[in-house]
C-alpha cells in the first residue's frame, strides 16, 4: 500500500488526493456539483474549473518524470482544458435553456 503512493520514476511520495487510488473516491463530489439542479452558469463554470484543476494535479503528480515537459506546455494544456470545459458546459446549458423555452 505504501508503494502505491510512491512515484515509480523517482520514488517521491504522492499526496493522497492525487494518487490514482483516490481518483474515483474524489469524483462523486465533483459530479454532484456539476449536476446540481438549478445551479446556474456560475456553478457550472466553477465545477468545470475545479474538475480540470483536479485532473491536472492528478496528471502532474503521476506523470512520467523521465520525459521532460515544459512549464509553458503544462500551463497551455491546463488553460485550454479549463477553457474548453467551461465553454462546452455553458454552451450546453444555454442550448438546454433555449430548447426548454421552445417547448413551452
Amino acid at each position: 500500500l505504501v508503494q502505491s503512493r510512491c512515484h515509480p520514476d523517482d520514488g517521491a511520495k504522492i499526496l493522497l488526493p492525487f494518487c490514482f487510488a483516490a481518483y474515483v473516491p474524489m469524483q462523486p463530489v465533483i459530479i454532484v456539483g456539476m449536476l446540481w439542479p438549478g445551479g446556474g452558469m456560475v456553478n457550472q463554470m466553477f465545477w468545470q474549473w475545479y474538475n480540470q484543476s483536479y485532473n491536472a494535479m492528478v496528471w502532474y503528480h503521476n506523470k512520467n518524470k523521465s520525459s521532460a515537459v515544459s512549464a509553458r506546455d503544462i500551463a497551455r494544456s491546463y488553460l485550454l482544458a479549463c477553457a474548453s470545459g467551461i465553454t462546452l458546459s455553458v454552451a450546453a446549458q444555454k442550448l438546454g435553456d433555449s430548447l426548454k423555452t421552445r417547448a413551452q
